[in-house]
């Protein structure tokens, strides 16, 4: 019990000689978002045939709007580059569940136009923010799934909506990667 007290009056002593102090200061803001003014156009994301241009990590598009919502497959596989390094960019398999357990996209996930149901955002887009920019296929050609997803999500307040209007035949057509079986 001695040495208890001994001890308890030496921490007190050493608090007393050296005085903590709490910081209340709050944290920086958060890094701003470029204006739509400051983004580079979609001409500027490298063309596939190009195999000597380096692509950048992090590239950034304007929002889409009626005229700019489609990309090509140069510039879907910019944005599926995105998605590794920085996380921010989903693909969203807009066919029936039999083609996407078939094969997709790697790290796409399955939300066919039925998955709005009630006008409700699907389970797997709870936790992805809406500034991510979601890249959406179906077949490609003339497959109205994907513009019907994409206005979806558009309704659901994500800005930043695009069809991959070439879909996953133009994706495999230029040989690139794919993945089989369900999320």
């Amino acid at each position: 019990m001695a040495l208890a007290s001994v001890a308890m009056a030496i921490g007190l002593a050493d608090s007393g000689l050296r005085p903590f102090s709490l910081n209340l200061k709050s944290p920086p803001p958060a890094p701003v978002e470029p204006s739509l003014a400051e983004r580079p156009s979609l001409d500027s994301i490298p063309d596939l045939n190009v195999a000597a241009r380096r692509v950048e990590p992090t590239p950034t598009v304007p929002a889409a709007n009626s005229n700019e919502g489609f990309i090509t497959t140069a510039q879907a596989k910019v944005f599926h580059d995105r998605l590794f390094a920085q996380g921010d960019v989903v693909f969203v398999d807009a066919r029936n569940r039999d083609e996407f357990e078939a094969a997709h996209i790697s790290a796409s996930l399955h939300i066919p136009p039925d998955a709005f149901f009630g006008g409700q955002l699907p389970p797997e887009m709870d936790m992805a923010p809406k500034s991510y920019t979601i890249v959406v296929y179906c077949g490609g050609g003339e497959c109205d799934a994907s513009k019907l997803v994409a206005l979806r999500f558009k309704e659901q307040a994500y800005s930043t909506v695009y069809v991959y209007q070439e879909g996953f035949a133009g994706w495999t057509a230029a040989k690139l990667p794919t993945q089989k079986g369900g999320q």
